[in-house]
């Protein structure tokens, strides 16, 4: 190989090496940042929406114990406007929620479920206000203590929801888990291919200094002792 084709091949070992990092980071970039993008623009919704789905089932909750607790049927009817409200509340977000923030089939299916609590909630509302209205602390109180019921009813969808939560957040578990493993294997990758890409440069770009040198001595004069002198200033011109 002439001197020539060592410098072309040396240059285009590092060329090369050059581009496959530069593709490689890129490559891994992009995948940082849809991992990055999907959480941010998925679970973290998720877990808000979901998170503000419970908060609105514990109040209608609170509201129907309050209900149950009070005598005053003025003050009655404000608690069963706040606990109407809530409820139209939560409906609202769950739909929302199943059209922007599902994270995929089964969280849209546990969506769908919540859907059909909430139905049974309203349905079973009038017949414990009525209870509560009248006093009827053993019809009230079975509904919102038994296994079954509007109290029931509304604890399962706490439950829905808290699964909802608990699903999502094993989501961003796993992206955080995939990033790190990712950013370690091309870390890893990019050191190994970086010190293979210095070694082979160094060797060729040594092999390249050498080649370069043995014509040079070749070319100097002897000084008739067997020895090799460099040409004087005269012998030059």
């Amino acid at each position: 190989m002439t001197i020539t084709q060592r410098l072309l091949f040396t240059f285009s070992l590092l060329s090369a090496a050059l581009v496959a990092m530069v593709v490689v980071s890129v490559s891994v970039s992009q995948g940082f940042q849809t991992r990055f993008k999907y959480v941010n623009e998925n679970t973290v919704p998720s877990i808000t929406g979901i998170s503000k789905m419970i908060e609105g089932s514990n109040a209608v909750i609170i509201a129907l114990y309050h209900h149950q607790s009070v005598t005053d049927l003025a003050r009655q009817a404000v608690i069963e406007k706040e606990v109407n409200d809530t409820i139209k509340h939560i409906r609202a977000l769950n739909q929302h929620y199943l059209a922007e923030d599902t994270s995929n089939e089964q969280d849209r299916q546990m969506t769908e479920k919540a859907f059909t609590m909430i139905n049974k909630i309203e349905r079973d509302l009038p017949a414990f206000l009525a209870a509560s209205r009248a006093q009827n602390d053993a019809v009230s109180l079975g509904m919102l203590q038994g296994t079954t019921g509007i109290g029931a009813e509304a604890r399962q969808l706490i439950a829905n929801y808290q699964q909802q939560l608990q699903l999502n957040t094993n989501l961003a578990n796993a992206l955080s888990r995939e990033n790190d493993r990712t950013y370690h294997h091309t870390l890893l990758t990019l050191i190994t291919g970086s010190a293979a890409a210095i070694l082979l440069l160094g060797f060729f770009t040594v092999k390249t200094i050498l080649a370069i040198r043995q014509p040079a001595e070749c070319h100097a004069p002897d000084d008739g002792a067997g020895q090799r002198k460099p040409r004087s200033h005269s012998q030059s011109r």
